[in-house]
């Protein structure tokens, strides 16, 4: 339903056009009531005769024609029509309106714009320099169901944000300036795949942690960030629809080393304590570039395991005091002066599990664990009492819980004895730990 000069040749009408032997429109009222017009054959409309000292724009409408609405009639063939609805002539003129429209049709009759109409002062023809096309393709709106169901959405909002390749930094030459360059790259954010150019010698800041970002810039590219805070302050807030992919830390004329980018993968900067390995001190994750989609989503920057090697007689009620770390990816266990407290780097769900072992010689002994949040107990655990006739026998007990945290809180396994029996110390990672994990942010 194109709309072109008349094929006939130019004067005050113009044509609407099928393709391939037929073209369709569908139209509704205003109540929603759905209509279908067809036409198997170009139809010729007439346009109004031009004013004689002033242009003017009008507009040519597909309509249906409600009083020839039947149901007695098969396909109401009279009732799809056409017509020019003419404009206001004016030294700058505009297309008529919805009202001017429905008022030239008739009240409540469902129509659709087909083009306008660029009338000239005196003109005595149409040609298609002066059409203008206004048809809309026909789109479908979900209902509500399939807002929450088709496969376009699903995608989106199941499939997490990642670098797919490059879009790694360098410094061009550490300890010696502040210029760093990125390789080209593909991110994927919010489903959608996006190219992203090549970074080269960038000079970045003195004594700062530039935050370096990317969003979609509507066309099949990521657009590059910089937000810069001074050296180990808070970071800074992340945009809705943003994805950090690096932190570069500067001193006063050097990025220092390889070390000073962090694209998730190092222990820097330090903020408020805190080294930052894969996650922004605020929980927004460091996209780190992967290199097979399996690993896309499994970055955890908050992992822990840390057990007793040394020998240790706890008192009752006393902290499993750990002093070996089997890893620790956020640094947040201390092993040193309060010997086995996890503090929350920040606010989110935690889950915890730790494991004692006794060698106990005590005929009647009671045995257990508890996790303690801030020194108070919060969980308790496994509970056992022994009753041996004065044989030496290895007892087992376990605790294992999730705790919500605030950030800077803290969390320590405890154990339950008498305070004179020894655990039963191997040197290895398999007894007497402590272990945990980051479980979500909310």
């Amino acid at each position: 339903m194109n709309v072109t000069q008349r094929a006939a040749g130019a004067n005050m009408s113009v044509d609407v056009n099928v393709s391939s032997g037929m073209a369709g429109i569908l139209m509704a009222t205003s109540t929603k009531i759905p209509y279908f017009g067809y036409m198997d054959a170009a139809k010729n409309i007439s346009v109004t005769a031009s004013d004689p000292s002033n242009p003017r724009i009008d507009t040519v409408v597909a309509y249906v024609d409600l009083t020839v609405i039947s149901s007695a009639t098969t396909n109401n063939l009279a009732a799809f029509k056409f017509k020019t609805v003419p404009g206001t002539a004016a030294g700058s003129p505009t297309a008529p309106n919805a009202a001017a429209i429905q008022a030239s049709i008739g009240a409540g009759y469902p129509y659709e714009i087909l083009a306008d109409v660029a009338v000239a002062a005196a003109a005595s023809s149409i040609s298609n320099a002066n059409i203008t096309d206004r048809r809309t393709a026909m789109t479908f709106v979900p209902t509500t169901y399939d807002t929450k169901a088709n496969s376009e959405r699903r995608w989106d909002e199941g499939t997490p944000n990642y670098v797919a390749s490059g879009c790694v930094w360098s410094g061009d030459a550490y300890a010696s300036t502040r210029a760093a360059s990125m390789i080209a790259g593909v991110v994927y954010i919010n489903g959608v795949r996006l190219t992203v150019a090549a970074v080269t010698a960038r000079t970045f800041t003195a004594s700062k942690d530039t935050y370096i970002e990317l969003h979609d810039n509507g066309d099949g590219t990521a657009v590059v960030t910089y937000d810069e805070v001074a050296n180990n302050a808070a970071s800074p807030a992340l945009t809705a629809n943003y994805v950090r992919i690096g932190i570069i830390i500067t001193g006063v004329s050097t990025i220092a080393a390889a070390s000073s980018i962090n694209q998730g993968t190092t222990s820097t900067p330090v903020v408020s304590s805190v080294p930052l390995l894969g996650a922004d001190s605020l929980g927004n994750q460091i996209y780190p570039h992967v290199t097979a989609k399996t690993h896309v989503g499994l970055i955890n920057p908050y992992t822990f395991s840390v057990y007793r090697a040394a020998a240790l007689t706890p008192a009752a009620g006393g902290v499993l005091t750990c002093d070996t770390k089997e890893y620790d990816t956020g640094n947040n266990v201390d092993v040193v002066t309060n010997k086995g407290r996890f503090t929350a780097p920040i606010a989110g769900l935690y889950s915890f599990k730790a494991e004692a072992r006794f060698l106990s010689t005590t005929n009647t002994q009671n045995f257990g664990m508890t996790l303690n949040k801030n020194g108070v107990v919060v969980k308790n655990g496994s509970a056992f009492v022994q009753m041996f006739n004065g044989a030496t026998s290895t007892v087992r007990t376990y605790v294992n819980a999730d705790i919500r945290l605030a950030a800077n809180e803290y969390v320590e396994a405890a154990v339950l004895s008498d305070g004179t029996e020894a655990l039963n110390v191997s040197g290895v990672a398999t007894d007497n730990y402590f272990q945990g994990f980051l479980v979500s942010t909310t």
